[in-house]
């Protein structure tokens, strides 16, 4: 049995790996960028999809599930010149894959509904305001001024939560 690599730390946003995760299934990941030259700050919510389940050897018990982020003309797209086919291209680039081993839970950025992964995205972005709060009180890094950083974040919070409402209100 291999060890639990990403086993929940304290503090750590992630949610708990579903049961019922299996080929085909579809994961979410949310994230939010301000933009340095309007101050806006827009989310991204991104899709993975499982595509293998694997074991590293026929007596493992914990199989290790492998996604694919699905981007129309990069990961996804027309797969026949002749028919309106649809599907997961052939050469998909690392940059767009991952993998998730079998533990308690899901490694941090991944969420099985959209609504899930903007909470888990609002925590994850709450974290980083308390780690410049932190390095703003300690002596060589006060210098650095980490307001700029700060307002950042919470322009990001609110983009996040604007997201996460629409979401919600939506169904």
């Amino acid at each position: 049995m291999k060890p639990a690599t990403n086993v929940k730390k304290p503090g750590q946003v992630s949610q708990k790996l579903p049961a019922s995760l299996a080929l085909g299934s579809v994961l979410y990941s949310a994230s939010a960028e301000v933009d340095p030259d309007s101050g806006k700050a827009s989310t991204t919510i991104r899709e993975y999809h499982v595509r293998t389940v694997r074991r590293a050897n026929a007596s493992d018990p914990d199989p290790t599930f492998y996604l694919v982020e699905k981007v129309d003309c990069v990961t996804w797209g027309k797969l026949s010149t002749r028919t309106g086919h649809v599907g997961w291209l052939e050469s998909i680039p690392a940059a767009f894959r991952a993998s998730i081993p079998t533990t308690e839970y899901m490694p941090p950025g991944f969420a099985t509904t959209k609504g899930k992964a903007c909470q888990l995205a609002i925590g994850r972005v709450k974290q980083q305001i308390e780690r410049y709060k932190e390095w703003k009180k300690t002596p060589g890094l006060a210098a650095l001024g980490y307001e700029d950083c700060i307002q950042e974040c919470l322009l990001e919070i609110k983009a996040l939560e604007r997201r996460r409402t629409r979401l919600l209100t939506k169904n």
